[in-house]
């Protein structure tokens, strides 16, 4: 290596932070989790992997990321002399954070000259002093760049940030997307402050459940064959896609393929009969009838603002022969069955997602949507269970069993 590859090589390592790759979720979720950022138009830090070798010895797989440099800002904003600040657990410009004056213990991080925090104090004193009733801060625009906010707000959420600023006002950059001046005020426009992501290590929480699958699979290449191991990926990148429909209280969109709807427990999907009234759990083949259109019950509020929604009831269609999955409350509720009238009250079906998982160690239920839920009669309050070849229903409880996925019908894949 010539000296000028030397030089060049070393200044690359001094304005490069990096860390050791020893968590494998972390290892993945960094440099995903960036991208994303970067997929949905915010600024962010580039992040990649890197090999570290020094002196002959090889220290291992690290992350290597950008760290908040002149080069940075002049890249993502044009502007380096803007004031950077960071954001840590209980700091914010709202009152009623952790301190008794919400700016206390907030860094100011360089770029600008002014590091007295006089940008911030200007943009808390027209948020708390215009704060409505309603907790809403309608004059946040004026010193916020809210595009930024709602699209940043919206990622730390659909990425499980537990410890992010949405739901632990921690691990964010805050830039004042201006030339800093000496006494800055909301109404000149010296204030513009936008987020930018940080500690994103330990979003995508179902990224580790999938990397032990993926590590377990390689590890017992004689035990499952090609096409089983590509399988098991393919059905954990289902469910990581209905998890993401289930945070936004959402299901996946009823296209022309319908949904299908697949139980937990043994992988076989509900499947409608071409005699209309019986329907039964079959081996996944994206045959139509195993193809369901879901939509609001007659009668109840509009299906596009309850999807996915606790208790607003629903009515599951068969695509291929147009009758309505139902439970029959004359007869204790023991049989599922399918019917062609579109107004019986046993069509009615609530869709309670299953948002924790106590045995699997997760966080809690606002973070650890897991892209199940239970197909529970509005009639007889019961959950229809996939066990064995056979129907169930347990009379008004929710078990493991129940546990059902809802996937788009046109990316079915078997096994």
């Amino acid at each position: 290596m010539t000296k000028r590859r030397k030089l060049r090589a070393a200044w690359a390592l001094s304005t490069s932070r990096s860390t050791t790759a020893s968590r494998t979720t972390a290892t993945s979720a960094r440099p995903i989790g960036y991208d994303i950022f970067r997929q949905a138009g915010l600024p962010y830090p580039r992040c990649n992997f890197a090999k570290v070798i020094v002196n002959g010895q090889d220290y291992g797989a690290h992350i290597n990321f950008e760290p908040m440099k002149k080069a940075f800002f002049q890249r993502k904003f044009g502007n380096t002399q803007g004031n950077l600040y960071e954001i840590e657990h209980g700091e914010d410009l709202v009152e009623g954070s952790q301190h008794m004056d919400p700016l206390k213990g907030i860094s100011f991080e360089g770029n600008g000259p002014f590091g007295d925090l006089a940008d911030l104090r200007a943009a808390a004193a027209v948020l708390n002093m215009t704060k409505a009733p309603n907790n809403t801060f309608p004059s946040a625009s004026q010193a916020i760049d809210m595009d930024n906010f709602l699209r940043y707000f919206s990622l730390e959420i659909l990425l499980k940030h537990f410890d992010g600023y949405a739901l632990n006002t921690n691990n964010r950059y805050l830039y004042n997307d201006v030339v800093a001046v000496k006494n800055p005020t909301v109404a000149a426009g010296n204030v513009r402050l936008k987020s930018i992501p940080s500690g994103i290590d330990q979003t995508l929480p179902l990224l580790k459940k999938m990397e032990d699958l993926v590590n377990t699979v390689a590890k017992k290449p004689s035990d499952l064959s090609l096409t089983e191991q590509v399988a098991i990926v393919r059905k954990q990148l289902r469910i990581v896609r209905a998890g993401a429909y289930q945070l936004l209280d959402e299901l996946p969109p009823t296209l022309g393929e319908g949904l299908v709807l697949r139980g937990r427990a043994t992988g076989a999907v509900i499947e409608a009969s071409e005699t209309g009234t019986e329907v039964h759990q079959a081996g996944l083949s994206g045959t139509p009838a195993q193809k369901w259109e879901i939509t609001a019950m007659p009668g109840s509020v509009n299906y596009a603002a309850v999807k996915g929604v606790e208790n607003q009831k629903v009515v599951i269609k068969s695509k291929a022969y147009g009758t309505y999955l139902h439970v029959d409350k004359l007869a204790q509720g023991t049989k599922v069955c399918a019917v062609k009238e579109e107004g019986s009250a046993g069509n009615g079906f609530v869709l309670p997602p299953m948002a924790y998982l106590p045995w699997t160690g997760s966080r809690g239920k606002d973070m650890t949507a897991t892209g199940y839920c239970w197909l529970q009669s509005a009639e007889t309050g019961q959950s229809v269970a996939l066990v064995g070849m056979g129907w169930f229903l347990w009379m008004g409880l929710r078990e493991r069993p129940s546990f059902i996925c809802i996937e788009p019908g046109d990316d079915w894949v078997s096994g």
